[in-house]
C-alpha cells in the first residue's frame, strides 16, 4: 500500500548501484490506453534489465491487474495507493521510491508508447549528460517531421517535457522542495519548467522516440486537443530509425513550443489557445 506522499523522508541507499535500472509509471483508470503503453514497453530493447515501479491510483480494476500482469522486466513493484493521491502527488511518490534505489531514473505516464531504441536512448543520454550542469532532464518526445539525416541525432531546448523524460538524482533533490502537489503552479510539470528549472535544457531526440496517445484525460480540453498538441504521426515507431544511432548533438537544430499545423490550430477554440500561450494564426488574433 501507498505511503510515501510527503517531501519528508527520502533517503538514498549508499549500498544500491548507480548502474540499477529503473522506470516509473503512474497510472489511474485508462486501461485501454495502458494496455497499448505496455505493449509498447515490452518491444523496447533491454526492457528485461529494468525494474519498474507502478504506483496505481485507485478505482480501477483492470489497470491493477495490467500492472500486476507486467511480466517482461527484471522485477516489477507495484505500489497501490490506499486513496487517490491526484497525479502531482502519485508522480512525485514514484520518483521518490526510484530515487532509493538508483541514480538515474525514467519516467512514463498511462499515454506515452515508447519506440524499440528509446530505452537505448535515455542510457546514452544518462551516461552523457550525468555531469553537464546544464542539463535539466531528458526526453523522449518531439513533435516535428525532420529530415532524415537528423534521425540518431539529438538536440537541447530550454523546455520540460512531462511525456516519457528521466533525470538523476542530484536534479530531482532541487525539485522536491518546490514540488507542486496542490497545482498552485498551474501543475507539477508547469511548475518543473517555469520555476524550478531556471536557465537549463532538456535534452530530445530530433526524431521523437516516443508517442503521446492521450486524447482524453482530466487535463485535455478536447479529443482535438490532444490530436493537435499531443500526437505526433512523426516517430520513431512509424518511420524506419537507424539500427545504430551516435545520438550526437546538432548545436544548430531550432524548436519552438507548439509547432503545430496553422490548419489544425484555425479549428481550435481561440479561448485555449490564447490561455496555453499559443501563438494564433493571423485571422484569429483579433478581438
Amino acid at each position: 500500500m501507498s505511503r510515501l506522499y510527503s517531501t519528508r523522508g527520502l533517503m538514498h541507499n549508499p549500498n544500491i548501484m548507480a548502474a540499477r535500472r529503473t522506470i516509473t509509471m503512474t497510472l489511474f483508470n485508462r486501461p485501454e490506453y495502458l494496455r497499448k503503453v505496455l505493449g509498447a514497453l515490452s518491444r523496447c530493447i533491454g526492457i528485461e534489465r529494468y525494474h519498474l515501479i507502478a504506483c496505481v491510483e485507485p478505482g480501477n480494476a483492470e489497470v491493477l491487474d495490467l500492472a500486476r500482469g507486467v511480466g517482461f522486466t527484471r522485477s516489477t513493484r507495484v505500489v497501490e495507493n490506499e486513496k487517490l493521491l491526484s497525479c502531482p502527488v502519485n508522480v512525485y511518490q514514484a520518483l521518490s521510491l526510484a530515487f532509493l534505489e538508483t541514480d538515474y531514473n525514467i519516467h512514463l505516464e498511462d499515454d506515452i508508447l515508447l519506440a524499440r531504441d528509446a530505452l537505448l536512448y535515455f542510457e546514452h543520454c544518462g551516461r552523457a549528460f550525468r555531469d553537464d550542469a546544464s542539463v535539466f532532464t531528458v526526453t523522449a518526445y518531439n513533435n516535428q517531421k525532420p529530415p532524415e539525416p537528423e534521425w540518431g541525432r539529438t538536440a537541447r531546448r530550454a523546455w520540460f517535457t512531462p511525456w516519457s523524460w528521466a533525470t538523476w538524482r542530484d536534479r530531482f533533490e532541487e525539485m522536491r522542495p518546490l514540488w507542486d502537489f496542490d497545482y498552485s503552479h498551474g501543475n507539477w510539470d508547469n511548475n518543473l519548467n517555469t520555476r524550478v528549472r531556471g536557465e537549463r535544457v532538456e535534452i530530445f531526440p530530433i526524431l521523437a522516440r516516443a508517442q503521446n496517445i492521450g486524447v482524453e484525460g482530466v487535463h485535455i480540453p478536447s479529443a482535438e486537443w490532444g490530436r493537435t498538441f499531443h500526437y505526433n504521426e512523426f516517430w520513431a515507431g512509424r518511420v524506419a530509425a537507424p539500427r545504430n544511432p551516435d545520438w550526437a548533438e546538432n548545436p544548430d537544430w531550432e524548436w519552438s513550443p507548439h509547432q503545430a499545423d496553422p490548419e489544425q490550430l484555425r479549428k481550435l477554440p481561440r479561448e485555449w489557445l490564447r490561455a496555453a500561450g499559443i501563438p494564433l494564426p493571423p485571422e484569429l488574433d483579433e478581438d
